[in-house]
């Protein structure tokens, strides 16, 4: 399995990362690994956009504004 070296983590990050491990009861490896687990297997905006554009949905321009602002209050 390959691994990831992230260098220059600014002391703040790396504070509030540990608490959020601790928090959910897990070490800082198993909460990046799930944390980086639910990045990879996010799809882009635009992944779903041609996703419904080929299965023939239709929306508006306010339907992807309302998608944008949707997906930024979930990150």
């Amino acid at each position: 399995m390959p691994s990831i070296q992230i260098k220059n983590v600014p002391d703040e990050v790396h504070k509030a990362l540990q608490e959020s491990a601790r928090e959910s009861g897990k070490s800082l490896q198993e909460f990046l690994q799930a944390e980086l687990r639910a990045i990879a297997d996010r799809q882009s905006f635009q992944q779903v956009f041609e996703r419904a554009r080929t299965e023939g949905a239709s929306f508006t321009f306010g339907d992807v504004i309302e998608a944008i602002h949707s997906g930024r209050k979930g990150d």
